[in-house]
């Protein structure tokens, strides 16, 4: 499956997601620059409204470990539009093989190969 991915944004804050994220259906990635200067995948999202979820993340976080990553380092992020539930739940699953991010669990199901090639 072919996804149309943003340009690699950074920092994470709110004025970057207003001006950049539509409020579309999609799934995204969010990233923390490591002290090798690489940046590590900590959380991948699936979402109904790429806006408001990447908006809810600077509120409180349920998780810990993502609002730490948020509030005291360097994060930055990209996403994909993607309308079919069933297509983003398969893409997250992938995706989550593929990058193992720290700040969740499995999803399940079945992952379907997706396009991602990042040089960072």
């Amino acid at each position: 499956m072919f996804l149309n991915w943003s340009k690699f944004n950074t920092p994470y804050r709110e004025r970057y997601i207003k001006n950049k994220v539509p409020a579309t259906s999609g799934i995204y990635l969010l990233y923390v620059l490591m002290e090798n200067n690489k940046w590590d995948c900590f959380y991948i999202g699936s979402t109904e409204n790429l806006h408001e979820s990447m908006m809810q993340h600077l509120e409180t976080n349920q998780d810990p470990q993502i609002e730490e990553n948020l509030k005291s380092y360097i994060c930055g992020f990209e996403y994909a539009p993607l309308e079919s539930d069933e297509e983003r739940a398969s893409a997250l699953k992938y995706l989550f093989d593929k990058l193992k991010p720290g700040c969740m669990d499995d999803p399940g199901g079945k992952g379907k190969r997706v396009n991602y090639a990042r040089s960072w």
